[in-house]
């Protein structure tokens, strides 16, 4: 932990800049922060980092664990304190069963009344079973529901706007808001890029709570301007990830690799 803890206290240009960026995120909107160890694989340090001294305080980060019962993840996000804890890859009632076991079994009641728990529905086969899902015994454990377009929609084999997946999204929405739960809808934000209208009615139609880049989350009725959001949420992510691969040599392919993509995604916004 000496490295990680010499980078966390280093005072540099961009470290500033991330600071100024998360405060104008939140005022665009941004009510937090999610990493992953599952999809992204990223360092349990990194997310130390970021939670611990980007963040600090300013908003929560919360955490996608490698799978409903990856019981070390949850150990060390109740270590790094996270804000909440999501389960990926969820697909059926029993998937729900394990992930809320596993909490119970290292968090306990105490703490898991803290955290705002998850679970991401991001298969075809979580479509077809939401109703089984949402009638799992353990779902009065679950906050939030994540729809997780981007592994849906690859699930399915259709792009974001084919008007068939749009109504996959709504119709798992509406059945979760129904079933009292959050709903934060993940990966339609690059909607931005090409189909602003779309993006807005999706929106409306759902009464989503929440929608989020990869890593930024935005409250849908305090964020005025999507766009803007957007963008500012790109450019926080790669300025932060351009921050930690210069300073810590661990997959540095990676770290390129998503700089790059950011960087395009940030050129097609803009044209």
């Amino acid at each position: 932990m000496g490295r990680v803890k010499e980078i966390m206290n280093l005072e540099s240009k961009e470290g500033k800049e991330l600071r100024e960026m998360l405060e104008d995120l939140k005022e665009k909107g941004c009510i937090g922060v999610k990493m992953s160890t599952e999809d992204s694989g990223l360092s349990l340090n990194f997310i130390d980092f970021v939670n611990n001294r980007v963040l600090d305080g300013v908003v929560p980060l919360n955490m996608k664990i490698g799978g409903p019962d990856a019981q070390n993840d949850i150990v060390e996000a109740l270590r790094i304190g996270v804000s909440g804890i999501i389960a990926p890859m969820v697909e059926s009632p029993f998937g729900i069963h394990k992930f809320v076991t596993a909490m119970r079994r290292y968090a306990g009641e105490e703490a898991m009344s803290h955290l705002l728990l998850s679970v991401n529905l991001e298969s075809v086969t979580a479509y077809r079973q939401i109703d089984d899902i949402l009638r799992a015994p353990e779902i009065e454990a679950i906050d939030q529901i994540v729809i997780g377009s981007s592994d849906l929609a690859r699930s399915v084999a259709k792009p974001k706007d084919d008007p068939t997946f749009v109504a996959m999204v709504t119709k798992m929405a509406q059945k979760s808001k129904r079933a009292g739960k959050i709903v934060r809808v993940g990966g339609m934000m690059s909607l931005l890029r090409n189909n602003q209208a779309m993006l807005r009615q999706l929106l409306e139609e759902t009464n989503a709570d929440k929608v989020n880049t990869s890593n930024i989350c935005f409250s849908v009725k305090r964020t005025q301007d999507l766009r803007a959001a957007y963008m500012t949420a790109l450019h926080f992510e790669k300025t932060l990830f351009t921050f930690w691969s210069t300073r810590n040599t661990n997959r540095l392919t990676y770290f390129r690799d998503k700089i790059l993509s950011l960087e395009k995604n940030i050129m097609q916004v803009t044209r």
